[in-house]
């Protein structure tokens, strides 16, 4: 997983919007999501070197929206220091998430089924007092850090068919975490 080209990616798209009055805190978190999403599926594998092929859209989002709308009090004011914002949304994101079956496991010939068991931990973000304009940066960093702490925690079942004697008989390969 390219996690630096993500964050540039989402770098770029908020240091291009800093003078968009239209961009509400909804419109960016659906554009972080849709950048996340896209990442993961490019370039995200399971130890067997299996792409994802499909996770949920929309609760990463919601999350991602409210953790800019608590993140950014603090440009107007807001006497508090943040820290361990919750991404809730992104466990949801993994549910029901299905890998590809290009390359089989060790042992086996064939892939049958290779999906996610287990949607991960909720990471966390912490988002320290800023007196500067590097808010965004600092929110970026952040969440590419939480993003990555969750990938290494999705976990899933790869169920390949391996030979016993003439015959091809199902076998489960668990993996943990999303490369």
């Amino acid at each position: 997983m390219d996690w630096s080209k993500l964050e540039n990616k989402l770098l770029d798209y908020f240091r291009a919007g800093i003078a968009d009055k239209n961009r509400t805190y909804a419109i960016v978190s659906l554009q972080i999501e849709k950048m996340y999403i896209d990442e993961i599926k490019s370039s995200g594998k399971d130890k067997f070197g299996n792409s994802v092929l499909s996770i949920n859209t929309g609760p990463l989002a919601m999350s991602l929206k409210t953790a800019m709308e608590k993140a950014f009090l603090i440009k107007y004011g807001a006497p508090v220091i943040l820290n361990n914002i919750g991404l809730a949304g992104i466990v949801l994101t993994w549910a029901g998430g299905v890998l590809g079956q290009t390359k089989p496991p060790p042992t086996s010939v064939k892939i049958v089924t290779n999906l996610v068991t287990s949607v991960g931990s909720i990471p966390t973000m912490n988002i320290p007092e800023q007196k500067t304009n590097s808010d965004e940066n600092i929110f970026i960093k952040e969440l590419i850090k939480a993003l990555k702490k969750h990938a290494d925690t999705v976990a899933g079942v790869c169920t390949a068919l391996v030979p016993v004697g003439t015959a091809q008989v199902p076998k489960p390969f668990p993996w943990i975490g999303i490369q």
